[in-house]
């Protein structure tokens, strides 16, 4: 009985992992609606990329509101140099406390519009105004290469 019941869930497991599919054709496959992202790039006076060269450690960069964290270094198997923030955590014109190490902590304002939803459910988010330390930076938008529209600050 033992055994004709371990068949019986091994048969179960089978058409279960067999009669799933994924529908890849649908347009919306690959898409989350929740991932829209905005990024901090920090560089020196030379324009070196002050994560790269290790100036600021990865794992110490963290983006904070009301001391959640929202943001910081991704550490995918190829690393990214720059800040990621997750902007639905983020309502228009709040403060967040940008964490580069022990004692170094700047302040970021964000001004984001919501769009009307679009295909797949998505509401685009548009960062129209950021300001860094109480500076009002350029925002270099979406382009083919980064796809995720940008800030850079230099320290």
């Amino acid at each position: 009985m033992k055994n004709k019941t371990s068949f019986l869930i091994i048969i179960l497991a089978v058409f279960i992992i067999l009669g799933c599919e994924s529908d890849d054709t649908d347009p919306c496959f690959n898409v989350d609606p929740l991932f829209q992202n905005f990024v901090i790039e920090l560089v020196d006076a030379d324009g070196n990329n002050l994560i790269e060269n290790n100036t600021y450690i990865r794992s110490e960069i963290k983006v904070f509101l009301n001391e959640n964290v929202i943001g910081g270094v991704p550490e995918p198997a190829v690393p990214v140099n720059f800040i990621s923030i997750e902007l639905l955590a983020v309502a228009d014109n709040q403060v967040l406390e940008v964490v580069l190490g022990n004692n170094d902590t700047d302040e970021l304002i964000l001004s984001i519009e919501s769009g009307e939803p679009g295909g797949c459910g998505l509401i685009p988010l548009t960062v129209t105004n950021a300001t860094y330390n109480g500076t009002e930076r350029t925002i270099i938008p979406k382009d083919e290469i980064d796809n995720i529209p940008k800030i850079v600050v230099v320290k």
